[in-house]
């Protein structure tokens, strides 16, 4: 009987369930992303309301150190700038510094506090304070800067009673000379280069002092320099002095270039001006070592009223005294400004001269050299020698032009350190520019003196603190808004948590229904291979009784001994029935008759050798060859000597040479022939055409008589002789 088997699609079924196992994962993950960032968002906003509540204790507490920082960057100023007025003119009044703020930044304002009052130190004081009020600022700036601490002084002394000169010198010099504090600190000071017109007695308080002197015999000036005097030109009056630097080809010269007649005066004449040279008077100071920084010397070669002067300085204060135009201001600004700022023209280079060069020398031997040229290019280069024996030797580590207008290259500005600060001159500053800082707007002054820098810092953390306050209010309300979508998305998947019991559930029951699906592919399997039993078992039901009673099937045996034995006895019956042989016949035995063959061969051959030997005739002798060459030399001989007799016969006398002639007039009366011919071709044609055109007159003239038919003039017909 037939099974019937209910089926299911369990792989169907299967695949379903796996999809919805991957839904419930991803639901499950984006509930646990969700939760993380609620407790992310929920501490942040906590902090925010926090850092919210604490914001005005904050900027109450940021406000009160700024007051702080203002007071001590004030009073620090103050007390400096006091002293130091107070040093020079002890009654002038103390420093007043107003610390404000504008757009923002600090700001400050210099005054003068007499007795209570406030007063402008620049325009309502005299120039004697401004002057040692500015000194003192130009100090407190160069000690913020990174550069190197060296300070240019052009006459600050100019505007001070005589009776005040020696405590400003005195205060000058305790700011510039090294000194060890009281705990033992070394301070290297600020070295100075002071230029004065006060007597070497109201200066000598610390201070190196050097007098610019001149010479006015050329011979004793050579003399100083170890050079000689050469004369260029044709001696006269009014002439050029210059020095004439040989640069390593020979010894340095200095030049009297001689001026005509009528070129130059008794004000321009160099031979009466005097030579510009530096005499140490007091106040030397030794190195303490080659390292200690400073500049060792300076020489000014060419360089306007100096011929060749070195300036040699001491660490800490130096002061340069001289006569009025003496060239003071050239050895310190122009050679310095030169060297640092790149401020070079045609108007420093002496008169008569090529070039001016400024060297100067700076510790561990380093030397630096400026050349300005009145002609050529570059117009200004610039070298840097890293040891004084590179220097002596000619050999620069560094040589170039200026990199811009206005500037020097950087292997000069690398160790000189000397640059403007935010576009205002601190250091190099000449009697002509003698304000400083005083004229400059409040925000500017306590940007270059660094006052209020602490404040500025802090005024910047206040207004990042208002800043990241507001942000923070903007982030609660942003962050408050977001953490109420998370919550209403993690309420919704609640139910996942009660879905964990029913996924293991279901995975049981898959598991069953796997097992009882493989033992229904086993039942079918065993069906499959009893159905076709199912007739064999019918039919045997119905005649399984006759087949029990069936005769039993012989055994079977093999045949082929007896198909062997009837083989046998056929084999015998067809022999019995062959006829009987008498006798056996013998075998005849064959024998190689190869040699008679070759025999029979030789035998023909021979006869028909013998039968042309018979028809030959007696073969003639061979002849003896002999050399006939001679024969013929002779036979030869004997032939050309006949063609020589017959020639001479013929021959009556040899041709006479040609002379030959000068035929140049030939060759030129035949060129003027042909230029001849050519005119005569010419004029020929020229005929011709005159022929043709006559034709053609006449022709015109007929037809026009034939057309007017009487004469325009006279009215009469035209005769055939007429009116020619």
């Amino acid at each position: 009987m037939p099974v019937t088997v209910a089926t299911v699609d369990l792989e169907r079924l299967n695949r379903r369930y796996t999809g919805l196992q991957l839904r419930f994962a991803a639901l499950q993950g984006r509930a646990e992303e969700l939760q993380a960032t609620k407790t992310r968002l929920s501490r942040e906003i906590s902090l925010a309301k926090a850092r919210i509540e604490l914001a005005p204790e904050v900027t109450e507490a940021f406000n009160y150190l700024q007051e702080q920082a203002h007071q001590l960057a004030v009073g620090e100023f103050e007390e400096l700038l006091s002293a130091f007025v107070a040093d020079v003119i002890p009654d002038a009044g103390r420093i007043h510094l107003e610390l404000g703020q504008e757009r923002g930044a600090p700001s400050l304002d210099i005054l003068l506090d007499n007795s209570g009052d406030t007063e402008s130190i620049l325009y309502g004081n005299g120039g004697g304070l401004t002057n040692v009020v500015v000194t003192g600022l130009g100090y407190s700036a160069l000690s913020r800067t990174r550069n190197r601490q060296l300070m240019l002084l052009d006459e600050p002394d100019c505007w001070l009673k005589s009776d005040n000169v020696p405590n400003f010198v005195k205060v000058i010099a305790e700011v510039a000379n090294p000194r060890h504090d009281e705990d033992g600190t070394y301070v290297p000071g600020v070295q100075t280069l002071m230029i004065s017109h006060n007597e070497s007695t109201r200066l000598a308080d610390g201070g190196h002092i050097q007098d610019v002197k001149l010479e006015y015999d050329l011979s004793s000036f050579a003399a100083r320099h170890g050079v000689k005097v050469v004369e260029v030109g044709e001696k006269s009056e009014c002439a050029y002095v210059v020095w004439v630097p040989r640069n390593g080809r020979g010894a340095d010269t200095i030049e009297i270039r001689y001026r005509g007649p009528n070129e130059g005066d008794d004000e321009r004449n160099a031979l009466t001006k005097g030579y510009p040279y530096v005499e140490s008077i007091e106040g030397a100071r030794a190195w303490d070592s080659v390292d200690e920084i400073g500049i060792r010397w300076i020489e000014a070669t060419n360089l306007r009223s100096h011929v060749r002067t070195r300036l040699n300085l001491s660490s800490g204060l130096n002061v340069l005294t001289g006569n009025v135009n003496a060239g003071k201001s050239n050895l310190y600004f122009t050679s310095l400004r030169a060297m640092a700022y790149g401020e070079t023209d045609d108007t420093m280079i002496r008169h008569g001269a090529d070039s001016a060069i400024v060297r100067i020398g700076l510790e561990s031997g380093v030397v630096l050299e400026v050349v300005r040229s009145r002609k050529g290019s570059p117009k200004v280069m610039y070298r840097r020698f890293n040891s004084q024996a590179d220097f002596l030797a000619g050999r620069p580590a560094h040589e170039g032009r200026q990199e811009n207008r206005g500037g020097v290259p950087s292997f000069i500005s690398d160790v000189l350190k000397i640059e403007r600060v935010d576009g205002l001159d601190i250091q190099l500053r000449s009697q002509k520019e003698p304000v400083f800082l005083l004229n400059e707007a409040p925000a500017r002054r306590a940007q270059l003196l660094s006052v209020g820098r602490e404040s500025g810092l802090l005024q910047a953390i206040i207004e990042r603190h208002r800043l990241k306050n507001r942000r923070d209010k903007d982030q609660v309300k942003r962050d408050e808004i977001e953490l109420a979508q998370v919550n209403r998305t993690l309420t919704a998947l609640v139910p996942l948590g009660s879905m964990s019991a029913l996924v293991d559930i279901m995975d049981g029951l898959l598991v069953e229904a796997q097992a009882a699906d493989a033992q229904v592919l086993e039942n079918r399997s065993l069906v499959a291979r009893m159905e076709p039993m199912e007739g064999r078992v019918t039919l045997l039901q119905a005649f399984g009784d006759t087949l029990a009673a069936a005769p039993v099937a012989p055994a079977v045996v093999s045949t082929q001994p007896l198909e062997d034995v009837v083989a046998r006895v056929v084999r015998s019956s067809q022999l019995a029935q062959l006829p009987d042989m008498p006798s056996r016949p013998a075998t005849p035995v064959l024998a190689d008759i190869a040699s008679m063959q070759r025999l029979g061969g030789a035998i023909a051959r021979g006869q028909q050798a013998m039968t042309l030997l018979s028809a030959l005739k007696p073969a003639p002798a061979v002849p003896e060859l002999a050399n006939t060459a001679r024969v013929q030399h002779l036979i030869s001989a004997l032939s050309a000597g006949q063609q020589a007799s017959a020639l001479s016969t013929l021959m009556k006398a040899a041709p006479v040479v040609p002379q030959v002639l000068d035929t140049s007039d030939l060759r030129r009366g035949g060129v003027a022939l042909s230029k001849r011919q050519e005119e005569v071709s010419v004029l020929e044609k020229d005929a011709v055409t005159a022929v043709a055109d006559a034709s053609a007159a006449d022709e015109a003239q007929h037809k026009l008589r034939h057309d007017l038919g009487v004469c325009p003039t006279c009215n009469q017909t035209f005769p055939e002789a007429s009116h020619a």
